[in-house]
């Protein structure tokens, strides 16, 4: 029913009229082949290899050797300066790959220990599978010279990758007196694949003394994309993965002290968990997930930020069940650079909204309290269907339900009751797409939120990403429509359309438009920060890194100019966007970039729904320095300085300035500590202090707030072995924020003294800690040690020193826990 109402909204035919007229238009472009004519050839045996870093087995002689490397940096085009050799056999089970990595100095290959998934310093291996030949998905393995795997999920053609997706597979190393050897076995089981096709294939050799990298099959910086350019792989007939069914129960028993919030409250919490996710591969390309009460114990706290803005602050998704295969779900976004933060892009399908912290707040009666209050919604399950036919057709489906949670709330008496701040929920999200003519593709999504006692939120859209002339020139966009409750159940639409030259040798250039119509929301399931606005981004960059000249190796550059309106009208940005970036010869990097805007702009939200407020004339630049990241101490400097009200010719100066140092440390090659401190201080900058009636009106007021950051971040990884680590993250983080010189708005060009009496100062301080021992026992089976601590303050003297606020969030009740998580894979 929700297709055939989509079908007839004439807005979207529309659409689809003007994408098949410039599909055929630009046809003889559309079609023309990307691929390069390499072609390796993999070679079946029937015997098994032992993976021990050692190809002197009698099978490793039938394969034929390739071995005609190119360099792309850092002299694109030359020769490599060392010999590298791949050979590819497979069986019934799995593909091997050894590769033979020749090096006249032995000794100076960087070898260095960490944990998997983790992309360090060293020399390695690179392995792309095109599995479907789509020209756009791959799969990505890589392997240091210390063994250590990584692996992960290209989309795009190479504008995303995701680490996150974790294969099962087996890679040994050996370094020897001609260099080092990698052998690497990856069971098609692991894989989806078209049956019946060749792959597309690409090698990597990466040599970290030297800075130099080559490939089998080079893709030159000239170009854009990373699969549509590669080689071809032949030989593999007749292959089929394994089916069955993958367990992967888990245990997780919890110890959490809570702060004691009045005495005689039990402060210790035990709990048991267990649960199971399940893996079922229906076919080689189709694979369904389920899961049944997940848990995500293990996963690292969100950096804590400062957020006095209007809109949502964005956290990225580390919970595996949902990034493993979300290449499935990706849709066409708005955004980009453009837009200056007003209109920073949006996620149709924002998976953290399952299992979030719970939206509502109980009331509280005078004399009450809170006594609990949940971190997060439980998911009670959860299934998940991901693949891609054979035809091009590629399908992801979710759908997850959550539990009612309760808080829980004590009156004056003492008397406790709960109250529910989150219904039961349901959510489902439906993605296909389907790849058409040359490395371009259309897509469709549908999402749906239903909650107990509301009225469904559904959500739909139709993206495309054209590409044409060997991927130089691209028309990317989408439009999608919501109908919600909060629109009075009337549809809203969204969309955005850009046009632009992706490659070439020094000049691209692009420009978009995109817009959101009044009542469009997605938040149930998505991610936006606001309705009511449409503009674009028009932007020229120049770049220079095919060869080295003067002092520089590489040199990039970009001027974009920036436009947005509300639907009244009203100018909400205009501004002028400025970067660049220069690599120097000895790999230090400097970069610069900044944003200005002159121009009266109007803010239409920093009021809070009480209509227009006109901001402030702005710039601000940003410079960053960077040293070599080869060397065992690594150093990031940045500094960075604005300035409101430049053009109004005030007496007050509002201005702010940011310092940010990073230091990475490797005392070891199984050792590495990266300790961040950041300074940021605002002065006066004009900003809004509360809404309040006076004598039958409804008024905005203002203050010049002040604010001061600091924010000091640990992160380290101790590896004793590839499949035993340890991970330390600790942030301390102050924010405080003082008002002055109040005033109302009158008119929206318009604030006068106003003598606000409330005191709205601020002071926040946080302490979070995450200790992870982890380790994968077998391939697939995890056992995780975690142990975690949050403490957190807030009061108002503004005036309190630094040394104070870091010795007080240290003295303020701790939120701890001890965690033991047994994740064990079985295979049925």
């Amino acid at each position: 029913m929700k297709l055939n109402i989509i079908k007839k909204n004439k807005e979207l035919q529309m659409i689809l009229g003007l994408l098949l007229s410039f599909s055929v238009l630009f046809a003889d472009l559309l079609f023309s082949h990307n691929s390069q004519g390499k072609t390796a050839v993999a070679i079946k045996i029937n015997e098994e290899i032992k993976i021990d870093g050692d190809l002197s087995e009698q099978a490793w002689k039938k394969a034929i050797p390739i071995s005609d490397f190119v360099q792309l940096d850092p002299y694109e085009g030359e020769n490599p300066s060392e010999k590298t050799e791949v050979k590819i056999l497979y069986n019934d089970k799995a593909i091997y790959l050894g590769f033979i990595l020749y090096d006249s100095e032995p000794v100076k290959i960087v070898s260095r220990l960490t944990r998997r998934d983790r992309d360090v310093e060293s020399d390695k291996i690179n392995i792309i599978f095109d599995t479907f030949h789509d020209h756009k998905t791959a799969y990505f393995f890589s392997v240091n010279s210390a063994g250590v795997k990584v692996d992960g999920i290209i989309t795009g053609d190479g504008s995303r990758f995701d680490t996150e997706w974790d294969g099962i597979w087996e890679a040994s190393t050996k370094i020897t007196d001609v260099g080092w050897v990698c052998e690497v076995e990856i069971p098609f089981a692991t894989l989806r694949f078209a049956t019946g096709k060749e792959w597309g294939v690409n090698f990597e050799r990466y040599i970290s003394r030297k800075k130099e990298l080559v490939q089998w099959a080079l893709i030159s910086k000239r170009e854009t994309g990373r699969v549509s350019k590669i080689g071809h792989l032949e030989g593999l007939n007749e292959i089929n993965s394994a089916k069955g069914v993958e367990i992967y129960p888990y245990v997780a028993p919890k110890l959490i002290f809570s702060p004691e919030l009045e005495p005689g409250i039990e402060t210790k919490d035990f709990r048991f968990d267990f649960g199971v996710d399940l893996k079922y591969k229906i076919t080689n390309d189709f694979v369904l997930n389920a899961t049944f009460n997940p848990d995500f114990s293990q996963v690292e706290a969100d950096q804590v930020v400062l957020n006095l803005t209007t809109y949502e602050t964005f956290y990225p998704e580390k919970r595996q069940f949902f990034t493993d295969g979300s290449q499935f779900f990706t849709f066409g976004a708005p955004g980009g650079r453009g837009g200056g933060g007003r209109f920073a892009g949006m996620q149709i399908f924002y998976s953290r909204r399952i299992g979030k912290r719970p939206s509502g707040f109980p009331a509280v009666p005078e004399g009450g309290k809170v006594i609990y209050f949940p971190e997060r919604t439980k998911i009670l399950n959860a299934i998940k269907l991901t693949g891609k036919t054979q035809n091009g057709i590629s399908l992801g489906f979710i759908n997850a339900l959550t539990s009612p949670e309760k808080a829980t709330v004590s009156d004056s008496l003492g008397n406790k009751y709960k109250v529910l701040v989150e219904p039961l929920a349901n959510y489902s999200v439906l993605r296909l797409q389907k790849d058409i003519m040359n490395n371009s593709a259309v897509g469709f999504i549908l999402t749906n939120t239903s909650k107990s006692g509301a009225i469904p939120s559904t959500v739909s859209g139709l993206d495309w990403d054209l590409r044409f002339k060997s991927n130089t020139y691209s028309f990317v966009g989408f439009v999608a429509f919501s109908k919600t409750s909060r629109n009075n159940g009337r549809p809203a639409s969204a969309g955005r359309f850009s046009i632009g030259k992706i490659a070439g040798k020094n000049f691209l250039y692009s420009t978009s438009y995109d817009y959101t119509a009044r009542g469009f929301y997605i938040n149930d399931v998505g991610f936006f920060r606001r309705d009511d606005d449409h503009g674009g981004t028009t932007e020229l960059r120049f770049k220079q890194d095919i060869k080295p000249f003067w002092i520089i190796r590489r040199y990039y550059a970009g001027l974009r100019y920036n436009y947005r309106w509300n639907f009244d009208g009203v100018t909400i940005m205009r501004g002028i966007g400025f970067d660049q970036m220069i690599e120097f010869l000895n790999y230090w990097s400097f970069s610069v970039f900044g944003f200005y805007s002159p121009w009266k702009v109007y803010d239409d939200r920093e009021t809070r729904g009480n209509g227009l407020y006109l901001g402030k004339s702005r710039y601000n630049v940003n410079f960053s320095l960077r040293s070599d990241s080869r060397k065992n101490v690594v150093i990031n400097l940045e500094y960075g300085f604005g300035e409101w009200g430049f053009e109004e010719n005030e007496s007050v100066k509002r201005w702010q300035n940011r310092y940010e140092m990073s230091i990475m440390f490797k005392p070891a090659d199984w050792m590495e500590f990266e300790i961040e401190n950041q300074l940021r201080f605002v002065r006066n900058e004009e900003a809004w202090v509360e809404n309040i009636g006076i004598n039958g009106g409804y008024f905005s007021i203002f203050g010049d707030r002040s604010t001061d950051e600091f924010d000091l971040t640990l992160r380290g990884t101790v590896n004793f072995t590839r499949d035993l680590s340890f991970q330390i993250y600790a942030q301390t983080f102050i924010a405080k924020g003082h008002y002055q010189n109040f005033k109302i708005l009158k008119t929206p060009e318009l604030l006068v003294p106003y003598d606000y009496t409330k005191n709205p100062d601020f002071n926040s301080q946080t302490f979070n800690l995450n200790l992870i021992v982890r380790w994968e026992y077998k391939s697939g089976s995890v056992l995780y040690f975690v142990i975690t601590q949050s403490r957190n303050n807030r009061d108002s003297d503004y005036f309190k020193s630094l040394s104070r606020n870091i010795a007080g969030v240290f003295k303020a009740p701790a939120l701890s826990g001890i965690y033991l998580k047994l994740n064990h894979g079985l295979i049925i």
